[in-house]
């Protein structure tokens, strides 16, 4: 029988493998896959879709923990590999968050460009290792060919994985699993491209009729954030600014056996 995808005893991960496919009409037809080389980095998958940067190169955020049998304490970090010939090569990675102490842990990074400016932002689902408890949605801003990042900051936001979805001038929407009583999937907006967040704003776009989810309120272990993961009744949000200036948000729920794919769509402030 197959072995589980994560190590029990060491908490490492089967090896995996990415790939690109390019479509030129909208969806409807698909490329060949282009693998993507994440090496030297074990354990690595990516984080979310290509994002185009402001000098034209391509950007592929990933993260990295370690390989199966390894017994060493894992380092991760969120990496952003960048190809200046449309996606052939990927010679150029830079460092979006680490903790060189290897007490937090930022996982899942979801990356926003500025519209106006190119700047990159990206969040993140922030872990403590020694507490075993989740802290609030980091955040860090990018220099717009993605090479330079600032140190995570907090933004107060108590959630998981936590999508920016830039909606014009410097407003910002947050799309994040909120686990804590109520859960639900919410929303927040910052006019100031994340570097400040109204609480007035934050919104339950989906209230969760599941009750309790694993991890709720409660120290975990870290073998038990990943077997956490199959059992969650919602979330991964993701978002897109649509051409009315709403965002189009997706994201899962349900109960029990019985989940599927949610929407909504939410009107943002134009002040």
């Amino acid at each position: 029988p197959a072995a589980p995808w994560v190590n029990q005893r060491t908490l490492g991960l089967r090896p995996m493998r990415s790939y690109h496919l390019r479509s030129l009409d909208g969806g409807w037809t698909w490329s060949e896959r282009r693998p993507f080389d994440t090496a030297p980095h074990p354990g690595a998958s990516p984080t979310g879709p290509l994002v185009r940067l402001a000098d034209g190169a391509l950007g592929q955020p990933f993260e990295h923990w370690k390989e199966y049998e390894d017994p060493n304490p894992g380092r991760p970090a969120a990496l952003l590999r960048i190809s200046g010939d449309d996606g052939r090569t990927w010679t150029t990675e830079a460092v979006v968050a680490r903790d060189p102490d290897d007490r937090t842990f930022y996982w899942d990074q979801r990356l926003a460009v500025h519209p106006g400016t190119g700047e990159l932002v990206a969040m993140f689902w922030t872990h403590d290792v020694a507490t075993g408890t989740d802290r609030d949605v980091h955040i860090a801003w990018g220099t717009p060919d993605g090479r330079s990042w600032t140190s995570p900051a907090p933004t107060g936001l108590e959630g998981q994985h936590c999508q920016p979805v830039a909606v014009g001038g410097d407003r910002l929407v947050a799309l994040f699993s909120h686990r804590a009583r109520p859960a639900g999937v919410r929303a927040a907006l910052s006019r100031d491209f994340g570097r400040t967040w109204d609480a007035s704003t934050e919104t339950t776009i989906y209230d969760s009729p599941a009750g309790d989810e694993p991890g709720t309120g409660a120290p975990r272990a870290q073998s038990d954030c990943w077997n956490d993961m199959g059992a969650w009744q919602f979330g991964r949000p993701r978002g897109v600014a649509i051409a009315d200036g709403r965002v189009f948000a997706v994201f899962y729920g349900g109960q029990g056996q019985s989940r599927s794919g949610r929407w909504a769509l939410l009107a943002v402030d134009g002040r």
